[in-house]
């Protein structure tokens, strides 16, 4: 019986980790490093009043809205596939629907 087999071998790329908060929409959350992507490993982001967030690839969103409460929050955990990712060359931001203080833990790499 054939087997086949496909090995491929893991990315020789560090995790890397940053928090912030910020009130402005648009709020760039990793600046853009040329021929490379930003890809979201975990996030967690906590808001002051009621807001809906969403991640972004330069303009273009990578997310669905996440609508949260008053002083609700996101989390997703990490995970080695990663949540979503930018287009080549492009910033990770996030879009807020009210501006307003929003903490952000943020697990990611570049590659």
């Amino acid at each position: 019986m054939a087997m086949n087999v496909c090995i491929v071998p893991p990315l020789n790329t560090a995790v890397r980790r940053k928090a912030l908060t910020t009130a402005t929409s648009g709020a760039e959350l990793v600046a853009a490093e040329a021929g490379r992507r930003i890809r979201v490993l975990g996030i967690v982001a906590i808001t002051t009043l009621a807001n809906s967030i969403n991640l972004e690839s330069g303009t273009t969103d990578i997310t669905g809205i996440f609508p949260l409460a008053a002083n609700g929050g996101l989390v997703l955990p990490y995970t080695e596939q990663g949540w979503c990712e930018t287009a080549v060359g492009e910033a990770l931001n996030i879009t807020l629907s009210v501006a307003t203080s929003t903490g952000i833990q943020l697990i990611y790499m570049v590659v």
